[in-house]
């Protein structure tokens, strides 16, 4: 029993530092034009992290989005913090990408960000 604790302890530890380098890294590496935030992965996707006023779609899955800025630290961080953490005890956060209409995760949503797709 101790041995189980001790693992959820370590796994506890090792979510806070992927939340706090992934929110870093959303905040203060950055495009300039456009707006936006990445971790590694996302740019080698060619994705990035923005923070939006407003978000409208336009059909054939293409948005409209309001007010694009860097992501602040905080929202950065509340975004990864929600998602780390609801992945790694397996509450399905991200299942709101197929049920909400703009294609946005619930840890998105609460943190007022949305992932676009880099310009070529």
């Amino acid at each position: 029993m101790q041995l189980s604790s001790e693992i959820v302890l370590v796994e506890f530890i090792h979510r806070l530092f992927v939340a706090v380098y992934e929110g870093v890294s959303l905040a203060y590496v950055t495009n300039i034009i456009p707006p936006g935030g990445f971790t590694p992965g996302k740019r080698i996707m060619g994705l990035a992290v923005i923070s939006c006023d407003e978000v409208f779609s336009l059909g054939n899955d293409r948005f409209l989005v309001t007010g694009m800025r860097n992501p602040s630290l905080r929202n950065a961080l509340i975004r990864s913090v929600i998602k780390n953490f609801s992945l790694s005890f397996f509450v399905p956060t991200s299942l709101t990408v197929f049920l909400y209409e703009h294609k946005r995760a619930i840890y998105d949503l609460v943190a007022g960000t949305v992932v676009i797709e880099l310009p070529n």
